[in-house]
């Protein structure tokens, strides 16, 4: 494993630039055991950096297949970190991301770098590490971050959402600037990293509290009358190019998926509908034990009508259970079912979103 893999890398975008500046990946490094882990987090990198505004990607095949045409050709080059020099100009390349993939304990972990060319020569930039999975969209989503971390920094951005309770009247600060002042809420984007934040009420000083701030979430810090803070174990999902203000309070239940209306109310019509069929069958059945001239006929037959020297009321019962409650508790039950399925989904589907 080279040393030099884990602090190399080209920057991103001058501001004077319009055109799309090329960015050329080479093969991620990786031991025989994980290089296909590699391979697919290169691609996973390629195509989120693909995604970003104001580069052309290059991918690691098209890059490699370059330079074997440029060595065919009598390119030489032994030394890598002296070679990217060299290739930068042989490929006009603007900026040259290096990657490898290692394991630490139980985990694996993607480095990623980037060179930058500054005075004729390419020096290396930003570096970046992320634990990988093998699930395709939290590998995606890992190299989504690493991408956005070395080519669009100023995007690698968090934010924590100040909710002020009402009759609070605090001032709050992170890092040692004042961000927001109660009762107004707040969003405040910053840097993915832990923070230190303090609220003064009066004069006083409360407790200082850590805050995690973590890449496309906003963590919620609550602020209480009395000048006391809470932060949410839950995140809500954060756009750094919108950077939107922060949604209405929901009372401490931003990040959770909550079984709403919906799921209650299936669940009391799946069981009403459960009951009234179950009614319906015992009704049926015993009106078929009381008939003497329907002894081997299924009570569940849709037959409504009154059968040879069947009591009136034996003939009213059998009537009930098979043409009025049967169905209609199978109806019911099916309606509820459905309810209950929605309102299930709906549950899951917040949970997921508020959840990484």
């Amino acid at each position: 494993m080279h040393a030099w893999l884990l602090l190399v890398g080209a920057l991103a975008v001058q501001g004077t630039h319009t055109a799309p500046r090329r960015v050329l990946i080479m093969q991620f490094d990786a031991p025989v055991t994980l290089a296909e882990t590699a391979h697919r987090a290169e691609q996973a990198f390629r195509d989120q950096a693909e995604r970003l505004p104001g580069y052309k990607v290059v991918s690691a095949a098209e890059t490699q297949t370059l330079l074997e045409q440029a060595t065919a050709a009598g390119w030489s080059c032994t030394t890598r970190p002296a070679c990217y020099t060299q290739i930068q100009a042989l490929l006009a390349a603007d900026v040259i991301i290096i990657g490898e993939v290692v394991s630490q304990g139980s985990e694996r972990v993607a480095n990623v770098a980037l060179y930058e060319m500054q005075g004729g020569q390419v020096t290396p930039g930003r570096a970046g590490s992320v634990t990988l999975t093998d699930e395709g969209f939290q590998l995606s989503a890992a190299m989504r971050e690493v991408a956005v971390q070395l080519l669009s920094p100023d995007l690698y951005r968090g934010a924590v959402d100040v909710v002020c309770e009402a009759g609070s009247d605090t001032t709050v600060w992170l890092r040692s600037n004042q961000v927001a002042a109660c009762p107004a809420t707040a969003r405040v984007p910053e840097a993915p990293g832990m923070y230190r934040l303090t609220v003064v009420r009066g004069q006083v000083e409360q407790p200082p509290v850590n805050v995690d701030v973590r890449y496309e979430r906003a963590t919620v810090v609550r602020i209480a009358a009395d000048g006391t803070v809470k932060v949410d174990a839950d995140t809500r999902p954060y756009d750094p190019l919108s950077n939107a203000s922060p949604p209405p309070d929901d009372g401490g239940t931003s990040g959770e998926g909550g079984p709403g209306p919906l799921l209650y109310v299936g669940a009391g019509s799946a069981v009403a509908g459960v009951v009234v069929f179950v009614v319906g069958v015992v009704t049926a059945v015993a009106a078929a034990g009381l008939t003497a001239v329907w002894p081997r006929t299924s009570p569940l037959v849709g037959k409504v009508t009154r059968f040879p020297g069947e009591p009136t009321p034996v003939a009213v019962l059998r009537v009930l259970g098979v043409a009025g409650l049967v169905p209609a508790g199978a109806l019911v039950g099916m309606v509820g079912a459905v309810l209950l399925m929605a309102g299930a989904g709906m549950a899951v589907a917040s949970v997921a979103v508020g959840q990484e």
